[in-house]
């Protein structure tokens, strides 16, 4: 089975980046560290230098404070040890793929840290893209040579119902934040309980 897996809120724990980006001053644009991000991974910005000097004059910080902003944000990412240990599990005996709504540089560095890049056969990345979720080419890519899969996501309307438009069974780990508008084949409360399903 192919097991397509999202990133934030799935595999990791999820970072509120509206709350995280007020760390940053408000120069031209509110949320500066969300703005600058959102054109990040959708390739608008394509380096991280660039990143920081969008960053900067949207915020009106230095390009050295921008920096340190943007490393204090990668290394809040969190990994729990359960989580891992399910990765590892579902590994053996699954093609694992990653598919998330980030920026390339960044989730290399995040999946190196933790010592999982070995676990996913395929990953596709917005920025690489060009285009977020729920834009169908990115599920057509992981899903092409596959009769059977399963795509794992916190955020239904975003992460499953193009899965669902593509024939994939859709596991959604509720974030008890979002409106559901199409029933997904299975509700769990973590990434660890996907073992049950498979």
């Amino acid at each position: 089975m192919r097991i397509i897996l999202d990133y934030g809120g799935t595999i990791v724990d999820r970072i509120d980046d509206y709350e995280y980006s007020q760390t940053l001053g408000d120069g031209i644009a509110q949320y500066p560290g969300f703005v600058a991000y959102s054109a990040f991974e959708r390739g608008i910005i394509g380096t991280e230098d660039e990143y920081v000097r969008v960053l900067s004059a949207l915020s009106g910080e230095t390009e050295e404070d921008c920096r340190e902003y943007l490393e204090e944000r990668k290394e809040a990412t969190v990994l729990p040890d359960e989580r891992e240990t399910v990765l590892r599990e579902l590994a053996e005996d699954h093609s694992l793929a990653l598919f998330t709504d980030q920026v390339s540089v960044w989730i290399d560095e995040v999946l190196e840290r933790f010592g999982i890049c070995d676990l996913f056969d395929d990953t596709v990345v917005s920025d690489e893209v060009g285009r977020t979720k729920p834009y169908p080419e990115g599920y057509a890519r992981l899903a092409e040579g596959y009769d059977d899969v399963m795509m794992v996501g916190d955020e239904i309307n975003t992460d499953l119902l193009m899965a669902d438009y593509f024939g994939m069974e859709t596991v959604w780990i509720e974030n008890g934040e979002e409106t559901v508008y199409a029933e997904p084949d299975h509700r769990i409360d973590d990434l660890t309980e996907v073992t049950e399903l498979v």
